[in-house]
């Protein structure tokens, strides 16, 4: 897709910041909103969706740890502490601030009600395009 941008062989696409936000910095793309409902500190002059009349966008790529049903809650417990040490490391926090990653620890239960929450309107999505699989 960002190539396809940069070539005009496309004239609009929709990615996380990271994957283009020096290609915004260098006046390659133009940035037009983002998904979230805070601006990104990365990209603090590119408007919201929700700013721009898309009241309520709130689309935000987030990223969790798996593990395989039936883990023990003490091995779970022990990977929750381990990577939120690790993402509180100055070099990891420093980076991810950079790309404009709002790091939040939330827990199994919460992260999970994301999950259920996320799938549903994803499903709705494809109900409602009538989205169906090629053939």
């Amino acid at each position: 897709m960002v190539n396809g941008l940069l070539t005009g062989e496309i004239h609009a696409g929709w990615s996380g910041i990271p994957n283009v936000m020096e290609l915004i910095a260098a006046g390659k793309l133009r940035g037009l909103c983002v998904s979230t409902l805070q601006r990104s500190s990365s990209t603090p002059t590119i408007p919201t969706c929700d700013e721009l009349g898309l009241t309520g966008f709130n689309i935000a790529t987030t990223m969790g740890l798996h593990a395989p049903a039936g883990t023990s809650p003490k091995i779970v417990t022990r990977l929750q502490a381990e990577i939120a040490r690790s993402m509180r490391e100055p070099a990891m926090a420093a980076r991810m601030a950079q790309l404009g990653m709002v790091m939040e620890e939330s827990g199994t239960s919460r992260y999970a009600a994301f999950m259920r929450e996320d799938m549903a309107r994803y499903e709705q999505a494809v109900r409602t395009l009538d989205l169906q699989q090629p053939k």
